[in-house]
């Protein structure tokens, strides 16, 4: 899920990010929920593990319902006073929100994984029936398959560098990690592997994703970085925890991965959330980070946290959690746009 690449100066790296505890968090103050507000931080998601609805929150407060029996909202991102949001409609098609009306983009089953808007255009990443697929401005590019690997393909993020469309995304059948450069294929590994966010900064292209093995009877996952087209950062959150890197932004010519985490064996129930940088973790105890932006030198990750009995929607600026208001049971904000 989730996707953005700035690069900022002056900022105090060694306080910016610090371990947490995930007990219920106080609403920000500095985040005003009017219209008003300075910055405005914007979060879709929805349910965690059933269909509808589709969320778009506005300053943690600003409740608007894209689609009350669609599957949560994947993407978001704003490109002057338009807002655009992307997930799965009711009919399990690929759908973008603008300014809350909905747009399909597809007549087959798909989804709506990420979104960015680049000299005026929308970039889409998603799939379109058993393919990985783009659009620009709702204009579909279906991408090719592996030529010695069939299945279903889903692209799970995308990045516009000049010319250049650069799109991550996993084979779902095979379980094997994707990249695609102006529509043709490139193989990321031959081992089992997901790709999860992507950018390209300074002459080097980010992936961000997991890779998978069974051990001891038990499958595990550990998080993983790719440079160029090479696993280069295999990252261990530690003894006992599964790992996915699930969003990439540079800071400072440095790399940030936000990372969730759960129990060996426990495909569900992610309890522990991490930010990686250069080799160094910080903690974010008991939450599951899904997406990460940067905005005038604040860092904003956005999730869920467990408050015991159920996930609730999250969003952390600079480390400290403020709450999102809730429209269902069990909720997580996948994808975050703060302008």
């Amino acid at each position: 899920m989730k996707k953005h690449l700035f690069f900022i100066l002056g900022i105090a790296l060694t306080v910016i990010f610090f371990a947490v505890s995930c007990t219920e968090p106080d609403p920000d103050p500095n985040i005003p929920d009017n219209p008003n507000a300075v910055v405005h931080v914007y979060a879709a998601g929805g349910p965690i593990q059933h269909s509808g609805p589709a969320v778009l929150w506005t300053n943690g407060g600003i409740i608007q319902i894209l689609d009350r029996n669609a599957y949560a909202a994947k993407a978001v991102c704003v490109d002057g006073s338009d807002i655009y949001v992307g997930g799965t409609n009711a009919n399990n098609r690929p759908v973008v929100w603008k300014n809350g009306i909905p747009q399909v983009l597809s007549d087959e089953i798909g989804n709506v994984y990420d979104l960015k808007a680049v000299d005026g255009k929308i970039y889409a990443a998603g799939s379109s029936g058993q393919n990985a697929a783009y659009w620009v401005d709702g204009v579909m590019t279906k991408l090719p398959s592996n030529p010695n690997m069939g299945g279903f393909y889903e692209a799970r993020a995308i990045w516009v560098e000049g010319t250049d469309i650069h799109v991550c995304g996993t084979t779902r059948n095979e379980n094997r990690a994707a990249y695609w450069k102006n529509g043709t294929f490139k193989k990321l590994a031959d081992f089992d592997a997901t790709a999860e966010d992507i950018c390209f900064y300074n002459g080097n292209l980010y992936i961000v994703g997991e890779f998978t093995y069974r051990k001891d009877g038990i499958w595990k996952s550990e998080s993983l970085i790719w440079i160029n087209g090479a696993a280069i950062h295999f990252i261990n959150v530690g003894t006992g925890l599964s790992s996915r890197a699930t969003g990439i932004a540079i800071v400072n010519d440095e790399p940030y991965v936000t990372i969730e985490s759960w129990f060996d064996g426990a495909g569900t129930g992610r309890n522990h959330g991490f930010l990686w940088k250069n080799g160094e973790l910080s903690s974010i105890d008991g939450c599951n980070p899904k997406d990460i932006f940067v905005h005038n030198g604040d860092i904003y990750i956005a999730g869920s946290f467990n408050n015991g009995s159920e996930n609730k929607p999250v969003v952390l600026k600079n480390g400290k959690k403020f709450l999102i208001a809730p429209v269902d049971q069990s909720e997580c904000c996948n994808a975050i746009f703060v302008k």
